[in-house]
C-alpha cells in the first residue's frame, strides 16, 4: 500500500470511528511509542486472533511493530493516555508503567488501566496508585469510571476510598457508579439496547 493509499485509509478509518460516536484525538507533539509494545501484549486483537495478554507475533519487543504500514485496523485507531495527555510523565509511558491506561468511549464509557501479566501488582505502586486514586475522586461524583483489568477480564472498580473487584462482566452488563451515603459504591445493570432506527414505508 502507498502513502496516498494508506492516507485515504486512514481518512476512511477516520470517517467510520466518527460515524460510530469516537473522537479521535491529537498525539501530544513530540511523542511516539517509539521502543513500547506494551499494547501489543495486553490488549486481544480480533484481526489477528491474538488473545490478551500474550504478546503479538508482529510485535519485536523494545523494537516495534514488524507489520506497522499494514497493521490491523484495531491497532491503527488505538492511542494510549500517554500519546493523547501531556500531563502524563515519562514513567506513565506503558514499558515503564508496566501498564496501559486508555480511554473506553464505545465499551464502558470509562478510563481503563489493562495490566500486564508479568506485573500485575504495578498500578498499585507509586506515583501511579494515588493518582489513579485522585482520578476516580474527580470522575466518580461525574460518574465517571477507573476500571482496571486483567488479562483474564477481570475488572476492578477503583473509587475514592477503595477498589471494588467485579470479576469478568458480559457485554450486556452495564457498570454504574452510584452514590452510597458519604461514598460510593458500584452496581452492574443490564445494557440498555441500542434501539434499530425505523425504516420509513
Amino acid at each position: 500500500m502507498d502513502q496516498c493509499e494508506r492516507k485515504a485509509s486512514d481518512r476512511a478509518l477516520t470517517a467510520a470511528a466518527a460515524r460510530n460516536g469516537a473522537v479521535l484525538p491529537e498525539l501530544v507533539p513530540g511523542r511516539s511509542c517509539g521502543t513500547c509494545t506494551l499494547c501489543c501484549k495486553v490488549y486481544a486483537i480480533r484481526e489477528l486472533n491474538k488473545p490478551p495478554g500474550r504478546w503479538c507475533v508482529h510485535a519485536e519487543r523494545s523494537r516495534g511493530c514488524t507489520i506497522y504500514e499494514k497493521r490491523p485496523d484495531t491497532c491503527r485507531l488505538f492511542h494510549c493516555m500517554w500519546l493523547l495527555d501531556a500531563r502524563r510523565a515519562p514513567e506513565w509511558k506503558p514499558e515503564k508503567a508496566h501498564f496501559v491506561v486508555a480511554l473506553d468511549l464505545l465499551g464502558h464509557g470509562a478510563l481503563t488501566v489493562a495490566l500486564d501479566p508479568g506485573r500485575p501488582d504495578a498500578w498499585k505502586k507509586e506515583p501511579y496508585y494515588s493518582t489513579i486514586r485522585a482520578w476516580a475522586k474527580r470522575l466518580c461524583p461525574e460518574s465517571k469510571k477507573i476500571l482496571v483489568i486483567d488479562h483474564r477480564g477481570c475488572v476492578t472498580v477503583v473509587l475514592p476510598d477503595r477498589d471494588v473487584p467485579i470479576g469478568v462482566i458480559g457485554a450486556d452488563t452495564e457498570i454504574v457508579i452510584f452514590r452510597d451515603g458519604d461514598t460510593y459504591n458500584v452496581g452492574l445493570q443490564p445494557r440498555e439496547a441500542v434501539a434499530e432506527p425505523r425504516k420509513a414505508n
